[in-house]
């Protein structure tokens, strides 16, 4: 999925940039990934985990700089997103300061 500026879609949206700017691209893969193959030790990658509850598997590793997120299920790779860089969150603060609102995961009773 790819979210542009201007489209409408309500929780991610941004004034500052002109309308069509992409805002962020979310995959989803249909079969889940090895974690190894990301090489990860490349980069330094911040660590939290996404669900509520906590504790249910998933881990997801964030490089800001770069604004990617890898997001994972009991060691698989399920996911990516690519939102702002570090050098472009002030454009849109409301929505790239939190990383975590892209990829959380939430069991509903």
């Amino acid at each position: 999925m790819i979210i542009f500026s201007g489209s409408k879609i309500g929780f991610l949206e941004c004034e500052r940039v002109p309308k069509g700017t992409v805002l962020a691209v979310i995959i989803k893969f249909s079969r889940p990934r090895r974690l190894r193959d990301f090489q990860l030790k490349n980069k330094k990658f911040k660590v939290f985990d996404p669900s509520h509850p906590p504790d249910m598997g998933y881990k997801t590793y964030y490089y800001a700089n770069e604004g990617f997120l890898i997001n994972s299920y009991k060691g698989q790779v399920i996911g990516l997103v690519y939102i702002a860089a570090q050098k472009d969150v002030h454009l849109c603060p409301e929505h790239y300061e939190d990383p975590k609102g892209f990829v959380e995961v939430s069991l509903v009773p």
